[in-house]
């Protein structure tokens, strides 16, 4: 199941971006964004060849600006979001910090952050995506004007195989796999949410520390 959640998103990248080009209208990079995704498909299959034969794999980190791949995945989905009736309204910090990480795998992150809100959000509504640097973090926010979770709930919600989403609408898997993601990036996800207002995610990330 952790396979196939993970083959799909680029898939489901990959099929909205031909449905929008067979309609006449592609994003003004869609060629790039179309290679992108399906190297993040190879990259998946490598790790699983990988793990198939039991050979250590870890993710490939480089310097990356966190806003380029924020915006990238806004672009994705701002159309479709659009005709749902969904505002994505981004507040980026111009000048920052660098962090050491994986672009591929933390716009999965994003992706996924982006899917759950509009799922919170049936009649339409409000995303709220930011960036800042704080101390020695980078931080990103999603928040959404959606139903909210839960208290019973928000425990839970980074728990393999826990949905609040309906039978055949979610694996459970979407918030398990980010935390590991961020994990991976010496980071840490947090969430508040309350029921009829919304939800927030918080993403920390550490800064690249440069040798003076």
């Amino acid at each position: 199941a952790s396979i196939v959640h993970e083959i799909k998103n680029p898939i489901q990248i990959l099929v909205m971006h031909m449905e929008m080009v067979q309609r006449g209208k592609p994003l003004p990079n869609w060629t790039e964004l179309l290679a992108q995704q399906i190297k993040r498909l190879s990259e998946i299959t490598r790790r699983l060849m990988n793990f198939s034969r039991n050979v250590s794999d870890e993710t490939k980190m480089d310097e990356i600006r966190v806003n380029q791949p924020i915006q990238e995945t806004a672009a994705i989905v701002e159309h479709e979001y659009r005709n749902l009736n969904i505002e994505i309204e981004a507040h980026l910090q111009e000048d920052l910090p660098p962090i050491v990480g994986n672009a591929n795998s933390l716009q999965q992150v994003f992706l996924n952050m982006l899917i759950n809100a509009r799922d919170a959000m049936p009649q339409g509504g409000k995303i709220i995506v930011s960036t800042e640097s704080s101390g020695y973090y980078v931080i990103v926010k999603f928040a959404d004007t959606g139903s909210g979770i839960s208290k019973e709930h928000l425990d839970k919600i980074f728990m393999p195989f826990f949905t609040t989403k309906g039978e055949g609408s979610g694996t459970g898997l979407g918030l398990s796999i980010c935390r590991k993601i961020i994990g991976e990036h010496k980071g840490e996800i947090k969430v508040e949410s309350e029921v009829g207002k919304g939800t927030t995610f918080t993403i920390f990330l550490p800064m690249r520390r440069r040798l003076s």
